[in-house]
């Protein structure tokens, strides 16, 4: 299955951060690759327990900073909303493992559901990193919201910004974390961001950063 995953990247990465395709084309491709991805696992019969061994070997890493962030924010009450395209059993795990699954995150994600340890759904619809924007907050969520004046947007894709309503950019601090073809993509993640890190800039950075924005 690993090679079959890799050809799939080979194939679609590169689409998803040409900044020059546009999004509803790209969009296409982007649901292409992740409901082939999700049949794979259909196909192979991925069990609870291949899940639990990814989350063991520590394949995922935080960036630099990041955990300290989830815990202030944590310590300070603020809501942390994870919105992936990836496999949210991976990233409640990941947080579990180390020790920041809190009370103020929620996680929205491609959730496999397991009978008998094996794959037998995904629980909600494909998301995919063009079609963030699809997310609905649970009526709770919504709540713990209410009366907080703004919000700061992570992503790394320049479609990430979809993931806040129109209405609310105008409280909202954006940042794009731009690692692939950086020189190349610049001029349009500047275009869509406020703020734009690259070459792995550490969330202590991205935080200083957003510090002196707001003193603009």
């Amino acid at each position: 299955m690993q090679k079959k995953r890799q050809e799939l990247h080979n194939k679609y990465r590169p689409i998803e951060i040409d900044t020059t395709i546009e999004d509803n084309i790209k969009s296409k491709y982007m649901n292409e690759w992740f409901k082939t991805h999700i049949n794979l696992f259909y196909e192979y019969g991925i069990t609870e327990q291949a899940i639990n061994t990814v989350v063991e070997k520590n394949l995922l890493k935080f960036r630099e900073g990041a955990k300290e962030y989830i815990e202030y924010l944590h310590k300070n009450n603020i809501p942390l909303i994870i919105v992936s395209a990836g496999i949210g059993n991976i990233i409640k795990g990941f947080l579990e493992k180390n020790n920041c699954y809190f009370s103020n995150i929620v996680i929205i994600s491609n959730f496999i559901e397991f009978e008998n340890g094996k794959m037998k759904t995904i629980k909600n619809e494909t998301i995919h990193s063009l079609n963030k924007n699809i997310v609905k907050l649970p009526k709770n969520i919504q709540n713990k919201l209410l009366g907080r004046k703004y919000i700061i947007l992570y992503g790394d894709g320049l479609a990430d910004i979809k993931m806040v309503p129109k209405e609310n950019l105008n409280n909202t601090i954006s940042v794009g974390f731009l690692e692939a073809k950086i020189l190349e993509s610049l001029e349009a993640f500047n275009n869509v961001f406020d703020i734009v890190c690259t070459y792995k800039t550490s969330f202590e950075e991205a935080r200083q950063t957003i510090l002196e924005y707001t003193k603009k």
